[in-house]
Parts: C-alpha cells; structure tokens; sequence
C-alpha cells in the first residue's frame, strides 16, 4: 500500500507539473499573438505615415491649369497644367491629372488660356541698362525731336546747381537730321560753364559742348587713333565724337550703393518680362558691375543666372574684377574673357 501510494504521490505531482507547464504554454501563446498584432498595428501605421509624407511630399506648392504651357521638352509637348514645388517643376500635363498635385495648401491658378514659356535668356546685354542715367544723370528721351530732348537736359541741370559737371546717355543719333548728330551749341546755350557730355542710346557716340570737349582734351587739331572727331565746315568741333579710340571720355562717377540699386531694378524689370538668365558684355566703354552684382548673390538678392564678360587690357590693371568673379556665388557663372 505505502509502495501504491508512493507510486500515485509521483504520478499526481507529474501530472500537477504537466498541467503547469500547458498552462504556461498557453500563455506564452497569448503574449506572442497579442505583441504580433501590436507589431502590426504600428507597421501599419508606419506605412500609413509614410504614405501620407510621400503624399505630401507630391502636393504642389502651386498648380498652373487651363492654360498653354511649352514644355520646349524632347517632343516639344503643349500642355494645360503644371505643378511646381520648392521652385522645381513636379508635373507638367493635362489639368485632370494635374488634381493628383492639389492639396488643401496648394494654390489653384486658373491661367485662362495663356500662355506660359520657360524663361528667357538675353545672349547680349549691359547690365543695368540705360538705369544708370535715368535715374542718377541726364536722360533724354530717345527722340528726334529736338526741344523735346534739351528740355529734358535743362530740366536736369537746372535741378542739380551742385554739380561740377553733368553726364547722361540716351539721346538719338538721328537728333538734328544731320549724319554728325547734334550740335555743341545747343547744349552751350543750357550750360555754357561746367561740361556736358552725354552717351548716344547705343553707346557709340557722345555728345558735348564747349566745356565738355576741353574735360576730354579734345580739340579742333585732335587726331583719334580711330574713329571720328566731327567738324563744321570752318573745321570747328561739331558737338559730337563716334567710335572713337585712343581717348579716354570722361564718366560719370556712380556709389557702390547706386550701381546696387540700379541692379536690383533691372533684375526686376528684366523677370516680368520673362527674362531669367542674361549674358552681360563687358568693355571699356561699359564695364559690367561686378561688384555689385556679387554683393547681391552674398545677400542672397540675386535671382538671375549671369553669365558675363570680363575684359582685361594689357595695359590697364585689372583691378578687383577678377578677383570678384573667382569668388562668383551659385547664380554667377565663369565669366567669359575679352
């Protein structure tokens, strides 16, 4: 009997071990089932988050529709809409699936049927125009007609009494229906006693009066490398010189704050007229503001892509010109050496 009953104690307490151990079991089953499905749950709220950002990351900042917009891409397509974010274009197609683009923050413009072009490029220019002059110096209307055009000078001279001379561009070089120009007198007659001179619209010839010649040192028996010096008949100074070389005619002096300003302003007048990149000449003549245009790449104001001309001559220092350009910023590219 104590044989039997010992035998059935290690049987019962076996059996109390084995039923411990599936119960354990099963609760170890549990746990993994209920850490699986959590795991779930959070890998498929990852890969919602995730969607989410990439649909974000697809949403327009902008989306141009209804409109006629040249890809200028390999098949030149002609399409109604684009999505552009960050300033990068995302889309370009029909306005139906442009709506895969629009969110909640993204601004809808209805072009109405005009036309958009990928930004032009001026291959030749002077950086910063005619603005110099026209809003610092003398600055004729381009016209033929002649009190038009000396009004426009006296208005500016009589407004500046403190200057020592008075410097201009613009005038036409049809003024006066003569092939020499206008004449010196003309400007005697508004300021007899400081110089004048004044640039021809296109930069090639100068117009001055009596005291503007004697600034320049040119006289009756100059004799210019090249070019032309302009007489009357009696041999005396016409009024005006073109083309000419071997003589240094007179600048206006501008500040490193007005060449600037004058900049910034052509960039502007130049991108609403669909420009966004210029290659910008360089000469003795008209000198390209370097100086100016890399101060506003460093204040991050320079939106322009430049391309531009660096001209050296060899018996003239080059000055900072060329270390500026080697320091050019993103927007300015390897100037092109003349």
């Amino acid at each position: 009997m104590r044989q039997r009953g010992w035998k059935m104690g290690i049987m019962a307490a076996a059996g109390i071990l084995l039923l411990a151990g599936c119960s354990s079991g099963g609760t170890n089953q549990e746990e993994q089932s209920k850490m699986t499905e959590q795991e779930s749950i959070y890998s498929e709220q990852e890969a919602s988050e995730q969607e989410r950002g990439e649909e974000q990351e697809k949403l327009a900042d902008t989306v141009w529709k209804n409109g006629s917009i040249h890809t200028i891409d390999e098949a030149d397509r002609i399409v109604s809409a684009m999505a552009v974010k960050d300033g990068v274009i995302l889309f370009a197609g029909t306005d139906q699936e442009a709506e895969a683009y629009i969110g909640k923050d993204t601004e809808v413009i209805d072009l109405e049927g005009k036309t958009v072009i990928p930004g032009l490029i001026d291959a030749h220019t002077h950086a910063p125009g005619t603005l110099m002059a026209e809003m610092y110096a003398i600055s004729p209307p381009n016209s033929t007609d002649v009190e038009e055009v000396l009004a426009s000078v006296k208005e500016f001279v009589d407004s500046h009494p403190e200057m020592d001379a008075y410097f201009g561009r613009g005038y036409s070089s049809a003024l006066g229906n003569s092939s020499k120009g206008p004449k010196g007198e003309w400007l005697d007659e508004i300021c007899p006693d400081k110089p004048i001179i004044i640039q021809e619209v296109g930069g090639h010839a100068w117009w001055m009066n009596t005291k503007g010649f004697e600034l320049a040192g040119i006289t009756r028996d100059t004799v210019p490398e090249a070019g032309n010096i302009f007489k009357d008949e009696a041999g005396e100074l016409w009024g005006t010189v073109a083309n000419i070389k071997g003589i240094s005619i007179p600048k206006a002096s501008y500040t490193e704050e007005q060449w600037e300003e004058a900049v910034e302003i052509y960039q502007d007048q130049l991108h609403e007229m669909g420009y966004t990149s210029i290659a910008s000449m360089s000469g003795e003549v008209t000198p390209n503001p370097i100086e100016a245009i890399h101060k506003l790449d460093q204040e991050g104001k320079l939106k322009l892509r430049v391309n531009a001309s660096l001209t050296i001559f060899p018996d003239k220092p080059s000055g900072s010109s060329w270390t500026i350009w080697r320091k050019r910023g993103k927007n300015i590219n390897r100037p092109c050496l003349t």
